[in-house]
């Protein structure tokens, strides 16, 4: 079941999911990029960003 989250839904799932905050403009980023983008796949993104 595909869901679209707006870019706020996102950063707000993602900290209740995960208790990770993300950014709301890289959220917005991420999402014009991929207007499918679940929370498990933007914490992923989020955890990629902190190894580097």
């Amino acid at each position: 079941m595909a869901c679209n989250y707006t870019p706020e839904g996102l950063v707000e799932a993602v900290y209740e999911q995960y208790g990770i905050v993300v950014p709301l403009e890289l959220a917005y980023t991420y999402s014009e990029a991929d207007p499918y983008l679940t929370p498990e796949t933007m914490y992923y993104y989020m955890m990629s960003l902190n190894e580097e």
